[in-house]
C-alpha cells in the first residue's frame, strides 16, 4: 500500500541523498511515490533536471525541466517554473551554450521578477557572454591546471575523472568536447 506524500520535500531530501550516495534505486523510488502529487513531482523534476545536467546530459536536463515547469504553471506557481528554468539558464551557462542559457533566463525573466530569479538570470547571462567564466569548473580546470604544470601523470587522472562525470553527456557539448581533445593530446 503506497502512502499519500505529506511532505514533498521528504521526498526531494530522499533523492538528493540517494543522488548523493549514487544509489539509483532509491532515486528512482522516490520519483515512483511522487506520482500523483503535483508538488512533489515538479520539485523532483527539477532534481532530475540538475542530475542531469550535472552529468552533461544536457538534453535530458531540458526534458525534465519542461516537465517541471509545465507542472509548476499548471498549479498556478509561477515562481517555480521561473526557479527551474533560471537552473537551467545557469546550467547552461556553464557548459557554455550561451544561446541556450539565454532562452532559458529571458524564459524564467517572463515568469517572474523575484529577486532570485532576476539574480540566477543575471549570472547565467554573465556566464553566457564570458566563455572563460563558463570553463571555470573547477574540475576541468584541476586537470588544466596539471597538464599546464607539466605534470601528466596528475592530469590524465584528473581528466578522467571529469570525463567519467561526463560519460553520458551529449556529444555536441563544446566544453566536453574539449576536455576530451585535451585529454587526446595527453596520451
Amino acid at each position: 500500500m503506497q502512502r499519500k506524500v505529506e511532505a514533498p520535500e521528504f521526498l526531494v531530501q530522499q533523492y538528493d541523498l540517494a543522488f548523493l550516495m549514487n544509489d539509483r534505486a532509491a532515486m528512482d523510488r522516490a520519483v515512483s511515490l511522487a506520482h500523483g502529487d503535483s508538488e512533489a513531482e515538479s520539485r523532483l523534476d527539477g532534481h532530475q533536471a540538475f542530475v542531469h545536467a550535472y552529468s552533461g546530459q544536457m538534453r535530458e536536463a531540458a526534458t525534465a525541466t519542461q516537465r517541471a515547469v509545465a507542472i509548476a504553471q499548471q498549479s498556478g506557481e509561477r515562481e517555480r517554473a521561473a526557479q527551474f528554468k533560471a537552473a537551467e539558464a545557469l546550467w547552461n551557462g556553464f557548459f557554455g551554450d550561451a544561446v541556450a542559457a539565454k532562452r532559458a533566463a529571458g524564459e524564467a525573466l517572463e515568469l517572474s521578477r523575484a529577486r532570485d530569479i532576476e539574480y540566477g538570470a543575471a549570472v547565467a547571462l554573465a556566464l553566457a557572454s564570458d566563455s572563460a567564466r563558463a570553463e571555470a569548473l573547477a574540475r576541468y580546470q584541476i586537470a588544466r591546471a596539471y597538464a599546464m604544470a607539466g605534470d601528466p601523470r596528475r592530469a590524465k587522472s584528473a581528466y578522467e575523472d571529469v570525463l567519467a562525470l561526463w560519460k553520458g553527456s551529449d556529444p555536441d557539448i563544446p566544453i566536453v568536447k574539449q576536455a576530451r581533445a585535451e585529454y587526446a593530446a595527453l596520451r
